[in-house]
């Protein structure tokens, strides 16, 4: 009697073993997904984001005058000269940006001068100005191009770009028909002018889309 109540009990554990183990790979699967989700969703970084936008520093309404002998018809200068151009780019993300490569193209007949000023506006308030050595300058004069990049913010301030935090680059840009005669189809109209701006942000080897800001100004002609 006693050996077939051992047997009986045998053959029932038997029997629960393989669902029982079933459900323990089951209830270990789903604890290990859940483990794996939540250890990405912490390690994994989102790519950056950047919001782009310009504007003309000193020319009110966007509008700057070419001024122009009557007699020999000679552009003599621009109000203002130079025209300056700033760039804000913005980390509307949550992810930091270690890098940022900002590609700035001129309107016909503009080009730029001298040395961009950089600046990283922090969300405690400070403003650090890039140092030169810890940024570069390429200019293409084919498509009129300017490549400026910023490899390592940190390196230049301190910190990454963080959240909410800016970079300001100053731009400064010069006619470049001053001491040319004034075009003839130029002569009674008004002249307009489209700035465009395009910049792209990293994280180590995540990058951005990249973002761009259009900036359009007109040129009337003042007679001297």
């Amino acid at each position: 009697m006693k050996r077939r109540y051992r047997n009986t009990k045998r053959k029932l554990a038997i029997l629960l073993f393989p669902p029982i183990l079933i459900v323990f790979f089951t209830i270990a699967y789903g604890a290990w997904i859940d483990y794996v989700d939540l250890k990405m969703s912490f390690t994994v970084p989102q790519e950056p984001t950047i919001e782009v936008a310009s504007f003309l520093l000193n020319a009110q309404n966007n509008i700057i005058t070419l001024i122009v002998d009557n007699i020999t018809k000679t552009i003599e200068n621009t109000d203002p000269n130079p025209l300056q151009i700033l760039i804000k780019i913005t980390n509307n993300g949550s992810t930091p940006i270690t890098k940022l490569v900002v590609n700035n193209t001129f309107p016909k007949n503009w080009d730029p001068v001298q040395q961009p000023l950089i600046q990283h506006i922090q969300t405690d308030g400070n403003t650090i100005f890039f140092n030169p050595s810890h940024f570069t300058v390429v200019y293409d004069p084919t498509t009129k191009t300017l490549c400026t990049s910023l490899p390592d913010i940190k390196a230049a301030t301190g910190r990454f770009l963080n959240q909410n935090e800016t970079i300001f680059i100053s731009l400064n840009t010069a006619y470049a028909l001053i001491g040319n005669q004034l075009p003839p189809e130029y002569e009674n109209t008004t002249l307009v002018y489209t700035n465009m701006v395009t910049a792209t942000a990293y994280f180590t080897s995540w990058q951005s889309q990249p973002t761009s800001s259009t900036l359009v100004f007109t040129a009337n002609i003042s007679g001297t």
